[in-house]
Parts: C-alpha cells; structure tokens; sequence
C-alpha cells in the first residue's frame, strides 16, 4: 500500500490567509451536504473554512501527497485532510491495517509517543483508526490521527492533525464533521 505524508498543522495553513481559504456557506441548513469531489459527502459545518484547490496545491507542493479536500477550523487549530488514494484496500483488509499500518508509521513518522489503534463506526462506515501523539514545537504535543476506510476497493484516508490544546477546543466539531462523513454508492 502506498503511504504519503498529507499532514499540515493547522497554523502553517493559517499563514496562507484568507484568499487560499474558501469559506463554507454561512446560512447552511443543518442537512445540507458539502461536496468535495470524493466519492463521500460531508455535512457542512459552519465552524470550519474550506481549503481552495490552490490553497491546496501551495499548503501541499509535492502533488504525489497532496490531498483532494482540506477543512481547518476557523481558529486554524485543526487541519483535516482527505485523499483517495489510488492503491488498493479491499474491506475486508481494514481490520489487517491494524497490526501492519503502526509499523509504517513508526518507521515515517520518527517519535511517536503513543498509538492507538482501533476499529470505529463513523457515518455509518468501518473505519481503522490510528491516533498517535508526537513531539510539537515549543514543548506543546502535536495530536495526529489517521482514518482509514474502504471506498470502491480503494483506501478513503481522513487525516486530523492539531496540537493536543488545538484538538480538545474543537474536539466536537471535528468528531461531528468526520462522523458526518457518507460514502456516496
């Protein structure tokens, strides 16, 4: 399975301003579906600003690891990325990533404090679910969490990444966006 880095703090998104982020509509309906060109939709959420496709390509310059859709919370303390990616992952194969993703991420990720790994339910799908804490800048902890599903027999990757303080403030618009999140079949 091919592995890339799509992880940005949310701060370094926050350098690029507001011309690289597209706002989310401001009077939504509570029902109302973002669509992000995945083969997911995502119920839109006020409390987070959407990265444009330039925003995008310049948070992200290498376009091999560059993800399809980005939203950072409005205090630009957490980033969330997804990517489609193009290998393969059967669903049958979620709950392997288990005991084979840690070691990949260990051996890309030099530091890691603690890892969690599990199987969870969000937005009606199963998901692997990796969260780890490592070493962050100014002797703050840096949260990062990886979810992994099976979409079309390809891998859906969600990517949280936040200071461990930046997580715990919008804890619950992160958990309702990523639970929000709908294969579209």
């Amino acid at each position: 399975m091919k592995v890339s880095h799509i992880v940005m703090t949310a701060a370094a998104l926050g350098a690029f301003g507001a011309p690289a982020l597209a706002q989310a509509t401001s009077q939504s309906r509570p029902a109302a579906r973002q669509s992000t060109g995945l083969p997911v939709s995502i119920q839109k959420d006020n409390r987070f600003l959407i990265l444009s496709e330039a925003g995008i390509a310049r948070a992200f310059q290498n376009a091999a690891t560059r993800p399809d859709a980005v939203f950072v919370t409005r205090d630009r303390k957490v980033t969330i990325s997804l990517e489609y990616r193009s290998s393969t992952l059967r669903p049958n194969e979620i709950t392997s990533l288990l005991t084979q993703y840690p070691t990949v991420l260990r051996r890309q990720l030099p530091g890691i404090k603690t890892l969690n790994a599990d199987i969870v339910r969000a937005g009606g799908n199963q998901w692997a679910q990796f969260v780890m804490t490592l070493p962050g800048k100014n002797g703050t902890e840096r949260r990062l969490e990886q979810l992994m599903t099976s979409v079309g027999n390809r891998p859906m990757v969600v990517t949280i990444d936040s200071s461990t303080d930046g997580y715990k403030a919008n804890e619950v618009a992160v958990r309702n966006l990523v639970n929000s999140i709908q294969v579209i079949r």
